[in-house]
């Protein structure tokens, strides 16, 4: 396909690495986006544990219910970490080269 000069994205012959880039760049913002839609998650949870109630008490007294949510906090907590430390290499690895 042959591309007018003035629509190039960077140096000619360098069309892989940078789709790469941007595929790359798209990944990291759908893993911030589903940390983001995690922590909106547990927040429903949370409500609705403490609302909903079974044998006289909120289900969030139950050890399964906080076992469960313990785990989608950690889990959360996991995914936002490593979004920031990839978002921090990135921020890195960008100055270097500039």
């Amino acid at each position: 396909m042959r591309v007018p000069a003035q629509n190039v994205l960077g140096r000619l012959g360098d069309g892989f690495k940078v789709a790469m880039g941007i595929l790359n760049n798209g990944r990291l913002g759908l893993a911030a986006g589903s940390v983001g839609a995690a922590k909106q998650v547990i927040r429903l949870a949370l409500a609705h544990a403490t609302s909903r109630r079974q044998f006289g008490r909120a289900i969030a007294e139950f050890g399964l219910i906080k076992d469960k949510i313990a785990n989608m906090i950690v889990k959360t907590y996991a995914a936002e970490s490593m979004v920031y430390l990839t978002t921090g290499l990135i921020d890195k690895e960008s100055r270097i080269i500039l």
